[in-house]
């Protein structure tokens, strides 16, 4: 079996098939079921909230759709190379995780409501959560270990660029501006807002003051530290090379006694990042990600590496290469 074959079977099919499990379970319980259905159970692990068994199927049946959808684009090898990067080999194992977690949870919160004629005398969810966080871990892990060993892009998909004829003592400068798409970045900010205002009414309908407060907080530090990641500027200069967020951190700086070499490559933001703005690509690899396409990656001496997405990569590779052996 092939690395990709292996891929798609341990991150798409198995997830389906934890998914299909659960929804059976739950379809064989439905006659022994009380009605109404316990769906949440509060802290003290009694049942505190009835409905019906329905949005219990439509949750675990749209999760594993949608996730083995995403993990099958995730599982396409990047050009050049056999074996996934650390990326794909982490979201590929995420996916027996999540379905194992969400499968045995909602399939387990049916099966001990069997035969109970009245949900608010039922058992207490606590045992089914310890099953269903020991079993997702075995099962993750398990994937993780199964999954081809992942390795990182190198080589055959990438071009090692010419450095530049400087003259002694010639000074230049390259420097580039990069953002996320105008609709990505509604997008994510939209997202980060409906779920700061969902979660902010959630909190103080249901919640002490104090929880509310640390919950708008906390998010509005998230949405703000996001909208800082979407637009950098790069530079290449006398003292290196440096990508600089729009409010100037985070940043990335690799002085120029520390370059190893630069090169153009072409990055995959999903597959070999895992997604955009900053990423780590596992084995001491960074990335500054904006998109997909064509990228900049810096080598520091000591092994890791920094990638940005920008356009003339090759350019601003090639004059840090002549201004790292001219230092």
């Amino acid at each position: 079996m092939t690395a990709h074959a292996r891929s798609v079977v341990i991150g798409v099919i198995v997830p389906l098939l934890i998914a299909l499990a659960a929804l059976v379970a739950m379809v064989v319980s439905l006659p022994q079921l009380p009605s109404p259905l316990a769906v949440h159970w509060g802290p003290s692990g009694a049942p505190d909230r009835f409905g019906d068994p329905v949005g219990g199927f439509i949750l675990v049946a749209l999760f594993g759709l949608a996730w083995s959808a995403f993990a099958f684009v995730i599982a396409r090898p990047l050009a050049g190379h056999e074996y996934p990067a650390f990326n794909q080999r982490l979201v590929l194992a995420i996916g027996p995780f999540m379905l194992t977690l969400i499968g045995v949870l909602l399939a387990g919160s049916f099966l001990i409501q069997r035969g109970i004629p009245d949900a608010r005398t039922g058992p207490s969810l606590t045992p089914v959560l310890i099953t269903a966080a020991v079993a997702a871990l075995v099962l993750g892990a398990a994937a993780w270990f199964a999954l081809p060993k992942h390795a990182a892009p190198a080589g055959p998909a990438a071009t090692a660029p010419e450095a530049l004829d400087l003259a002694a003592g010639e000074r230049a400068v390259w420097t580039r501006h990069v953002q996320v798409s105008q609709l990505m970045s509604v997008v994510l900010v939209a997202i980060l807002v409906v779920a700061l205002v969902g979660g902010g009414i959630a909190m103080w309908l249901a919640a002490p003051t104090w929880v509310f407060v640390l919950w708008v907080v906390l998010y509005a530090v998230i949405i703000v530290g996001v909208i800082g990641t979407l637009s950098w500027r790069v530079t290449v200069d006398e003292r290196g090379f440096l990508a600089r967020s729009v409010f100037g951190y985070p940043r990335f700086t690799v002085p120029l006694a520390e370059v190893d070499s630069a090169r153009g490559v072409s990055a995959s933001a999903l597959r070999e990042f895992g997604g955009y703005g900053i990423r780590w690509a596992g084995t001491g690899r960074w990335g500054v990600i904006t998109r997909s396409g064509e990228a900049l990656e810096v080598k520091r001496t000591n092994g890791s590496s920094v990638t940005v997405t920008v356009s003339q990569a090759a350019t601003g590779a090639a004059l840090l290469n002549s201004l790292a052996r001219r230092a």
